[in-house]
């Protein structure tokens, strides 16, 4: 199996694309985030190959591992958007790979017993992707690749998959912005209108959000 992904094989598609991200992350990540990174996932290595196959355990190691490659990309998220001069944060790519495994992570772990704990840990930097949200289009142009503010949305959409307090809580900061590219087309956001529905729908199974959003249907936003 691929180096970084020997607890997926369940889920040959998210498998083979954390594995690349994730490969890619660790040539161009800070080398102590990475060293740290990579240790961590040797260690989980040993110990899965020490646990029974049909050993309830080995759900606890996949989420474990799951929850180390989360943190590796939130961490390099973070790192990218508050150190903008840094080498690594002149290399918009690094933030868009670590908003992918984000959302891999997220993919992997649903309809799983752990997958509470997956997206508490995502929620913990809720208000980081927020500000990645509401990033000025000037900026977005500037410092992001194609594509950038659709993996934020991916990220946020998977995040609030049956979480009302979360939807509640994002709609309350991002409702003008959720709103706005849901109802429009952008050249350099690939499918963010339809990830952005995604994220609305989720949003709308919250019975507060639907009663505002029906009182306020005439309203211009």
């Amino acid at each position: 199996p691929p180096p970084f992904c020997i607890y997926l094989l369940t889920m040959p598609s998210c498998e083979e694309h954390l594995n690349d991200h994730l490969q890619r992350l660790s040539e161009i990540a800070p080398p102590q985030l990475t060293e740290a990174f990579h240790a961590a996932h040797t260690q989980s290595k040993v110990e899965w190959e020490g646990i029974p196959q049909t050993s309830e355990a080995r759900q606890h190691c996949k989420q474990q591992v799951l929850l180390l490659m989360l943190d590796y990309a939130l961490q390099i998220i973070s790192f990218v958007h508050n150190h903008p001069s840094s080498p690594l944060g002149d290399q918009p790519e690094a933030l868009h790979l670590g908003l992918e495994v984000c959302s891999e992570v997220l993919l992997a772990g649903e309809h799983q017993p752990y997958q509470r704990t997956l997206v508490s840990r995502c929620a913990d930097s809720f208000e980081l992707l927020i500000e990645l949200l509401e990033l000025d289009r000037a900026t977005e142009l500037r410092q992001q690749l194609p594509g950038f503010r659709t993996a934020v949305t991916r990220v946020l959409t998977n995040m609030t998959y049956s979480d009302p307090q979360l939807c509640l809580k994002l709609f309350r900061r991002s409702k003008k912005t959720i709103l706005l590219h849901s109802s429009r087309l952008d050249d350099q956001n690939p499918l963010l209108k339809e990830w952005s529905c995604f994220l609305l729908r989720n949003l709308c199974t919250v019975p507060e959000i639907q009663t505002e959003l029906s009182a306020s249907s005439g309203t211009q936003w």
